[in-house]
């Protein structure tokens, strides 16, 4: 059943889907990814550039076929496009004149006149003196045999898992990713669930063969164009990888590559996003009445985003330069009315667009930003009324809609935020005082603080760095600290110069995008650390003693 899963997932994959499983693919063999221009503005006219295990450099053309062949006339439309993968040399900052083999690659089969043509042009690159003429072809039997070995005989084998899978499988594409489903299939295969001895390469087979599950399960997600449903996996996918390396203390060449290539088909999610979001006139999804439950939920996910894209492209230098302008003509300062505090699950959206306001504007506007949204979550959370309540960071704009239509039904059915009433508590608060702190806004911190003690200041701390980055760890302890009535000015500052990241792996702290973004898909693990941490790294503005790091 599985091979006929991988056959059914291949015969149906575009270009665009396989594109990274196949570099993942190439990873488990033992090559060096030097290039992926699926994700990438610089255009070196290959899809994929890489080094075998020999050292050798070989450049890879991709198209997609999925259920057919390979035509004759759909070679003659490609033909240009291989002239360019055999003559042209490949220009990369680790490459200084080498010659390369050339693979053009299909998850179709090739016919036999396109074989032909294929050998005719070899011949015609080989008399016209090339060192290396021979273009080689990779096509579906070889890639599901490619497939098979890194996957099968570690997929699900307990029925409650196949029949997850079976579920992902048929899942509506235009949906949010289902990520506790994802999550328990991915635990399995990463030995995160238990303690079994398992040997460094085998765990790495494993790190392989999740890679092709993923792009397996995320089919239908593909072919809906739902770019943040194919974020969100391989995000997770990213931050179980992550995970596992920490758990089993493993570095190396394979796991950064493997790292490098789900990043950036995260990233390049996100870059389709940003641009469909930008080309459209509106942002509404299917039926506008009902779409008002949602809508400012959706407009405040896709602001924290861009902001998130906007300091990635920042970093990247001006290669995504006229993306980056759109982005901002995107983002309204101040805030436009549609942007949504529903519980405190936004508040990693609302941080990311505070840092990148912050970074745009020398104004008092983003602290004044903070300020109110620190005491929007401290008013709501020190309120006595029973259902006037915040949502924790453990229930999402699904369970607080779902809460509301429950209200207007009459109490009738199940209520998502049933039990969910954290009482004087929050999780959010302690880290937005201790950004606000950094910035000396001493009159607003000392406005807040009364209601800011009624709370308890709650976290959950994973009982190891390695569980911090899985959907739910399956050890730790709740911490609640209860603020002094009266605290002095100075130590207040005293804990908010802490920038030490605690609890958070080194691979996040070292790559503090993909941490905001981890954050805004796993908002429950934006404890206190990771904010002050990330208004370390992302926030220029700092008016208090040095950080402490160390």
């Amino acid at each position: 059943m599985l091979e006929r899963i991988v056959e059914n997932w291949l015969d149906s994959a575009s270009e665009r889907s396989y594109q990274n499983v196949f570099c993942q693919m190439l990873i488990a063999q033992g090559y060096t990814i030097l290039h992926n221009t699926r994700h990438s503005p610089l255009e070196m006219g290959k899809d994929v550039i890489a080094r075998d295990p020999q050292g050798q450099l070989v450049a890879y053309q991709l198209k997609g076929n999925p259920g057919n062949r390979l035509t004759l006339r759909q070679y003659r439309d490609i033909q240009n496009q291989i002239i360019q993968l055999v003559t042209q040399p490949v220009s990369h900052p680790n490459v200084q004149n080498e010659v390369h083999h050339s693979y053009l690659v299909t998850n179709g089969e090739i016919d036999e006149e396109a074989q032909l043509a294929i050998a005719q042009q070899t011949e015609g690159f080989r008399q016209s003196g090339y060192t290396e003429p021979d273009v080689r072809t990779i096509s579906r039997g070889q890639m599901l045999t490619w497939a098979n070995e890194l996957g099968q005989s570690l997929w699900p084998s307990e029925l409650s898992d196949i029949n997850t899978l079976l579920e992902l499988l048929i899942y509506d594409g235009k949906d949010f990713f289902p990520i506790d489903k994802a999550d328990s299939l991915f635990k399995n295969l990463l030995n995160l669930s238990n303690s079994d001895d398992i040997t460094n390469p085998e765990i790495i087979r494993r790190i392989s063969s999740c890679a092709i599950l993923t792009g397996i399960i995320l089919k239908n997600f593909y072919k809906e164009e739902n770019h943040f449903a194919i974020f969100s996996c391989w995000l997770l996918y990213y931050s179980y990888v992550i995970s596992t390396t920490e758990k089993h203390n493993l570095t190396g060449r394979i796991i950064d590559e493997t790292l490098d290539i789900s990043k950036s088909e995260a990233i390049g999610s996100l870059i389709d996003l940003a641009k469909e979001v930008i080309s459209r006139d509106h942002l509404v999804e299917g039926n506008a009445m009902a779409d008002t439950l949602f809508y400012s939920a959706r407009t405040t996910l896709l602001t924290g985003l861009l902001s998130v894209l906007w300091f990635h492209i920042e970093a990247s230098g001006n290669i995504l330069n006229e993306l980056k302008i759109e982005i901002e003509k995107f983002i309204k300062m101040p805030p436009n009315n549609h942007m949504n505090l529903w519980g405190e699950g936004a508040v990693p959206q609302w941080l990311a667009y505070y840092w990148y306001i912050r970074r745009k504007s020398a104004t008092m506007v983003p602290d004044v930003l903070l300020g109110q949204l620190l005491s929007k979550i401290v008013n709501r959370n020190s309120s006595n009324i029973e259902d006037d309540f915040f949502p924790t960071p453990y229930y999402s704009i699904e369970d607080i809609v779902g809460h509301q239509l429950f209200i207007l039904n009459g109490s009738k059915g199940v209520d998502p935020l049933k039990d969910g009433n954290p009482g004087l508590a929050s999780y959010m608060s302690e880290g937005l005082l201790h950004l606000l702190c950094r910035s000396l806004h001493k009159q607003t911190c000392k406005a807040i603080w009364p209601n800011f003690t009624r709370l308890g200041h709650t976290s959950f701390l994973p009982g190891s760095k390695w569980e911090y980055c899985l959907w739910r760890s399956e050890s730790g302890r709740e911490v609640m600290v209860q603020p002094e009535l009266t605290k002095t000015w100075d130590q207040l500052c005293y804990e908010a110069r802490d920038a030490t990241g605690a609890g958070i792996p080194d691979r996040f702290l070292n790559d503090p995008i993909m941490l905001l973004l981890f954050l805004i898909v796993f908002p429950h693990r934006a404890t206190p650390s990771a904010i002050r941490y990330l208004g370390y790294k992302l926030n220029k503005c700092w008016f208090i003693q040095p950080p402490i790091t160390n």
